[in-house]
């Protein structure tokens, strides 16, 4: 059976935030969840068309999650793949990170009913999400110490790039 697809997207400039989110939401749902993120270092594998392994991640994504930062609230890229998804009525969900508070952000994305993370309580609305489009009954398991290690400074290592990767692929 395949493992539902989770589509980040975000700006790469948040890489580090964004990888250690995947890590845990990938450990909070026991791996049954494939997640597509761009900066990962496993999504896109190196010399493979970058372009292409975008596209056929935002073919294959059953869900798709849309982190708006300061560094992606005015990303082209962004809207182009939110728009995408949309477009095939793939589920498009807003999502104020690091900062930004959805209401920041005009049409076409706060036509969508989103939410901001700004704590264990609000990344928990992530599982919730995950079992309410896939079915699943994992438990909303966040706790404020993962909030403040995924929100914290420091640059995800490369030997938990590659471990993300491997939880979260089929």
């Amino acid at each position: 059976m395949n493992k539902p697809t989770v589509f980040f997207s975000h700006s790469s400039l948040d890489k580090g935030q964004l990888n250690r989110l995947k890590e845990a939401f990938c450990a909070k749902t026991g791996g049954a969840i494939n997640v597509f993120l761009s900066s990962d270092g496993q999504s896109i594998p190196l010399g493979t068309n970058w372009v292409y392994r975008v596209q056929e991640g935002l073919e294959g994504a059953a869900l798709m999650l849309v982190f708006i930062t300061p560094n992606s609230i005015n990303s082209s890229w962004v809207y182009f793949e939110a728009g995408y998804s949309y477009a095939k009525r793939v589920r498009v969900i807003p999502i104020g990170f690091l900062g930004v508070d959805l209401t920041q952000i005009g049409p076409p994305l706060s036509l969508l009913q989103g939410f901001n993370i700004t704590s264990a309580d609000t990344l928990n609305n992530l599982i919730a999400l995950a079992n309410e489009q896939f079915g699943h009954k994992h438990s909303l398991t966040f706790l404020p110490e993962d909030y403040d290690h995924i929100v914290g400074a420091g640059a995800t290592t490369r030997s938990e790039e590659r471990r993300v990767g491997k939880e979260c692929r089929s």
